[in-house]
């Protein structure tokens, strides 16, 4: 899929990790109209949001399976070993220790929300774009066919890969769904990418 389909309105628009950096490129671009299930937890690999997809995020972040991996930054890191994932901005360190977590319910309840809307998203809109960092071909067709068992409608995926490149790279996969490009590896992907996301999106819509 090239990147000139990913063009045009959605009416939802949702970020599937590896980490936050997806979410935060939308909000800059104006068309982040609401938070995603993986908006704020880091999913190293695709084939464990895959997993979890299939499952319909069926055991996703519970309690029992959660370990505390220490503070980040103001935060404790919470490590799902059942999912492959750490929850990065739930749990602040000013109320959550690494054996206490009385934060743990809100963020139940947000979170079964977020999967509720996820869902029903899934099944109702007509045409959908999910943005996803780090992912093989394979992982990348993997993940369409788990979407396609939840999405109704027409769905696209973004796959963001970094690498040693000077610019943005259309990878050209022979994928139906998924447009995969390449940035570059600055030691600030957090902001040095800019204007390369800028690029990628300044064609899509939000139409809500």
């Amino acid at each position: 899929m090239e990147l000139n389909a990913i063009a045009g309105p959605y009416d939802a628009i949702f970020s599937l990790g590896m980490n936050c950096l997806p979410a935060i490129q939308l909000e800059r671009n104006g068309i982040r109209p609401f938070t995603g299930v993986l908006d704020w937890v880091n999913t190293d690999y695709l084939a464990d949001v895959t997993r979890m997809l299939n499952k319909r995020f069926a055991d996703f972040g519970l309690r029992h399976n959660l370990v505390s991996e220490g503070p980040f930054g103001d935060f404790l890191l919470l490590r799902d070993l059942l999912n492959g994932m750490v929850i990065v901005h739930d749990f602040p360190l000013k109320r959550n220790s690494a054996t206490n977590w009385p934060d743990y319910d809100a963020f139940r309840t947000k979170m079964d929300r977020r999967i509720e809307r996820f869902l029903h998203k899934a099944a109702t809109c007509r045409r959908i774009l999910f943005i996803r960092t780090s992912g093989y071909p394979h992982e990348a067709q993997e993940l369409e066919q788990a979407l396609s068992t939840l999405v109704k409608h027409e769905f696209h995926i973004l796959l963001v890969n970094h690498n040693p490149v000077p610019g943005l790279v259309e990878d050209h996969w022979p994928h139906k769904h998924t447009c995969a490009v390449t940035l570059p590896s600055q030691v600030d992907i957090w902001n040095a990418n800019d204007p390369h996301w800028r690029h990628l999106l300044q064609h899509v819509k939000y139409t809500g």
